[in-house]
């Protein structure tokens, strides 16, 4: 895939997670993400990462979340 800022836009996410025996997590990273994509397929798609670094592959609660532009 061809990511342009003609194309897409970098944007910031943070999200505080909830998983396995009670353990806290947050994490936070960037995403470029094309124009057009919802704030709801955005906040699949970093659910989807967050869910595959922690290991938590069942049971998830999602405790904050937060998706900005990165640019200031």
């Amino acid at each position: 895939m061809n990511v342009t800022e003609e194309t897409h836009r970098l944007f910031h996410w943070v999200m505080t997670i909830q998983h396995g025996r009670g353990q806290l997590s947050t994490l936070a990273n960037t995403v470029w993400l094309p124009h057009g994509t919802t704030r709801v397929e955005a906040f699949g798609m970093v659910q989807d990462h967050v869910r595959r670094t922690v290991g938590a592959a069942d049971r998830l609660a999602i405790l904050f979340f937060s998706l900005e532009p990165d640019q200031l």
